[in-house]
C-alpha cells in the first residue's frame, strides 16, 4: 500500500496546505483514522483513498482537546467529505472514520 507521510515537523498549518494543494490527486479519500497517545503527545493521522493509498500526518494533526492541532483535523475531515460536527476531532483522542 503506498504511503505518503508527513512528520512530526509538519505544523498544522503546513498540513492543512498539503492537504488543500494535492486532495485532488489524491483522489476520493474513504476513510480517515486518528492514532493517538494524548499523554505522549503522539499523533498520527492517515487518510486513505479508494486506490488503499494512504497520505499520513504525523504529529501535525492532532484531536481530543481544545486547540489548533483538533481544529486542522477538522477542516482536514470537512475538505475530505466527511460529514462531522464541529466539535468532533476536539472531543475524540482517537477515532475512525468511513464512507
Amino acid at each position: 500500500m503506498p504511503k505518503l507521510e508527513f512528520n512530526s515537523n509538519c505544523s498544522t498549518n503546513k498540513a492543512v496546505e498539503i492537504f488543500e494543494k494535492y486532495k485532488d490527486a489524491f483522489g476520493n479519500i474513504v476513510s480517515a483514522e486518528m492514532k493517538s497517545n494524548p499523554e505522549e503527545a503522539q499523533y498520527e493521522f492517515v487518510l486513505t483513498n479508494e486506490r488503499k493509498e494512504q497520505l499520513i500526518f504525523d504529529g501535525g494533526c492532532t484531536a481530543g482537546y481544545v486547540g489548533r492541532g483538533p481544529r486542522g483535523t477538522l477542516k482536514i475531515l470537512k475538505m475530505a467529505g466527511f460529514d462531522i460536527e464541529d466539535d468532533f476531532a476536539q472531543t475524540r483522542a482517537s477515532f475512525v472514520l468511513t464512507k
